[in-house]
Order: structure tokens, then C-alpha cells, then sequence
């Protein structure tokens, strides 16, 4: 299986709408299973209105994506999208440890 990102409009749309969603205090998860899939794809986003410097954005994007690459062996195949939507910038410890309650959630 390979991890790769989700792009193009349609896809993210299709997951807006047919998806099911998990949350926790400062995350968001759109996700689609699909276990005909071979991929696992993902995006993540952080809202400008509660994050409005950019480097804080992607630093908290850097922090997801490496919790990612880490729990890859426990993420199934299929489509996933992470949005980040709390005030604060988070630490390591505490942005893994919500990534994993939803991610043992599905």
C-alpha cells in the first residue's frame, strides 16, 4: 500500500459528501474507506481564520503529516481529510495523541 496525497476537487467534494466524519477537541476527519483501493490517501488543512500566520499553518500541517507517516501500518486504505480547527498551536505529543484515538476510532 502506498501513502499519497488526495488532490483534485471532485475527489475532496465526493468526500465532503459521502464521508464519514470523526472529531476530537482540535481535529476534524473526513474519511472514506475503500478496500479495493491499494492507496491511502490524505490531505490536511488549517483554517486561516483561527491560524492566521502562515507559518504556524504549515508547521502544524509538518506535525500531521509526520504522525501520519509514523502510524502508517494502522491507517486502512482509502481517502482521508485532516482539518485542524483549534486556536493554539499544538505540541507533538499532544496532535499524536489525537490522531490516534481517531484513527483506532475507525
Amino acid at each position: 500500500m502506498n501513502l499519497r496525497p488526495l488532490r483534485g476537487n471532485n475527489k475532496i467534494d465526493s468526500l465532503f459528501k459521502n464521508g464519514l466524519t470523526s472529531h476530537s477537541s482540535a481535529l476534524l476527519l473526513k474519511f472514506q474507506l475503500d478496500d479495493n483501493s491499494l492507496f491511502k490517501e490524505f490531505c490536511v488543512s488549517v483554517s486561516k481564520k483561527k491560524i492566521p500566520r502562515a507559518v504556524d499553518r504549515n508547521k502544524i500541517k509538518r506535525l500531521i503529516r509526520e504522525i501520519i507517516r509514523k502510524n502508517y501500518n494502522s491507517i486502512p486504505a482509502g481517502q482521508f481529510l485532516f482539518i485542524y480547527n483549534n486556536n493554539q498551536i499544538p505540541t507533538f505529543a499532544s496532535l499524536c495523541n489525537e490522531i490516534e484515538k481517531l484513527l483506532n476510532g475507525l
